[in-house]
């Protein structure tokens, strides 16, 4: 999504006009489709200096805040599921690891029932669907940013609220922000 707004890499040659054109047509399949999404979120440095730069990554901290959430939400429907997610850039031993842990014996806030397999990763170019929250999480992160700054939200980010797990009060549930 940074290189769709910045015209980089495969955006290069498209006008800004062409490429915002691109990204409100994802937000329309989102709105088409309805997925509901999760969203755990970290300040690193906030996390950091709350816990210290010994204690769990943001990183792992996150995963398991989003794998809770994942299981509520599946549990809520009486089904199970798995997670597939973006590469992780050498990341993957650590989260299969921690993942394993949760599903074996829970977070320590929660147990992990419906959430089946261990995590499947894959590039996002060669998933539209990994692409898709790739936007998403690109305009929660501007959102966010933005928020902090007291400047308005990217157009077209408010489009997500209605698609947050427990929308409207999707706080602690589609929407975690730590520390």
């Amino acid at each position: 999504m940074t290189d769709m707004v910045n015209g980089k890499s495969w955006f290069a040659a498209m006008t800004r006009q062409d490429r915002q054109a691109l990204w409100l047509a994802v937000l329309d399949v989102i709105d088409t489709h309805k997925p509901t999404l999760i969203f755990a979120i970290v300040n690193k440095q906030q996390h950091v200096a709350k816990y210290g730069a010994n204690a769990i990554s943001g990183e792992t901290y996150t995963y398991m805040l989003m794998v809770e959430r994942f299981n509520h939400f599946l549990g809520r429907r009486k089904a199970i599921g798995m997670i597939i997610s973006d590469d992780q850039k050498g990341s993957e031993d650590v989260v299969r690891k921690a993942h394993d842990r949760y599903r074996s014996f829970g977070t320590g806030f929660s147990k992990i029932d419906h959430v089946i397999e261990t995590p499947f990763f894959a590039p996002s170019h060669w998933s539209r669907m990994i692409q898709i929250v790739d936007v998403a999480t690109w305009f929660i992160n501007r959102h966010l940013r933005n928020h902090a700054k007291g400047i308005p939200s990217f157009p077209g980010g408010e489009r997500l609220t209605p698609h947050l797990d427990g929308h409207p009060d999707h706080v602690g549930w589609g929407w975690k922000v730590v520390p």
